[in-house]
């Protein structure tokens, strides 16, 4: 049995879900980007877009009960 972890503030996945949590608790993160919940590219330079891909991972994480740690 499998729960699908999709945080509102990453708007609605389409085709995909954004994680996988497992019975076990192993979860499965989707590879992310910087886009924000209307789905547009977030950030104007490498360096502001990656920290919206971390924050887009760390939100699956959290969603599924998770911290970073």
């Amino acid at each position: 049995m499998v729960q699908f972890v999709n945080p509102e503030e990453l708007g609605a996945p389409s085709g995909y879900n954004n994680g996988v949590l497992t019975e076990d608790g192993l979860l499965f993160v989707a590879g992310q980007v910087a886009l924000d919940r209307q789905g547009k590219i977030v950030g104007r330079d490498l360096a502001e877009q990656f920290d919206r891909a971390l924050a887009n991972v760390l939100a699956v994480v959290a969603e599924a009960g998770g911290t970073p740690e």
